[in-house]
């Protein structure tokens, strides 16, 4: 769970990017509605923000319905694997569960049909403003790759004032004959409702 905050400290600042290869699955405005909606202030300016609320839709796919699972496993940046957003925020090691965010919208198969599945994958990272006089130590280990058969270990260490929790989302949408449109309007919503309920 995240910390509750007085609600004139309940500031947000959201920032949602789609590097999917699909241009119009935005997000963004949906969701700073529902913030306001629940009565934060949505602001542009991170520095005065005490929530930072970051999403990536990372892929959204015709799939055959195991990559959804597959993806939900491996996880963003190493997250446990099973667990969910209620139940896992604030782990000791600032990595939470990954979230299934269904979209079932019916399954029947008969002669000449096919069912057929839609995944959109997403990752969540949200920070949280510490306390008054609380700093937190920051430790960050990467592997980067150097050409086809080499890579190089970076490390370094500081200080900050946010807390990091990350998290994957996984929407899938499966029917008889599903076309895209029919399916990315069911995964944009549950996208929408399972980001915006971390708040």
């Amino acid at each position: 769970f995240l910390e509750p905050m007085a609600p004139e400290k309940r500031i947000v600042f959201i920032q949602v990017r789609n590097t999917s290869d699909q241009p119009a699955f935005s997000l963004q405005a949906q969701i700073k509605e529902k913030q306001q909606q629940r009565g934060y202030r949505v602001t542009d300016d991170p520095e005065q923000a005490n929530y930072w609320l970051q999403a990536n839709v990372r892929k959204v796919t015709q799939d055959d319905g195991q990559y959804g699972e597959y993806a939900l496993n491996k996880g963003f940046q190493g997250a446990l694997t099973g667990g969910y957003i209620g139940s896992a925020f604030g782990s000791g090691d600032g990595k939470i569960g990954a979230v299934v965010a269904g979209a079932l919208i019916g399954m029947a198969v008969e002669a000449g049909t096919s069912d057929v599945y839609y995944t959109a994958i997403t990752d969540v990272l949200v920070s949280v403003r510490a306390r008054e006089g609380e700093v937190l130590e920051t430790k960050e280990n990467q592997r980067v790759s150097m050409g086809a058969n080499g890579s190089k270990r970076i490390s370094s260490s500081g200080t900050t004032d946010m807390r990091q929790y990350t998290t994957r989302i996984v929407a899938s949408a499966n029917k008889v004959n599903l076309k895209y449109e029919e399916a990315a309007f069911t995964l944009r919503n549950g996208l929408i409702n399972s980001i915006s309920g971390i708040f």
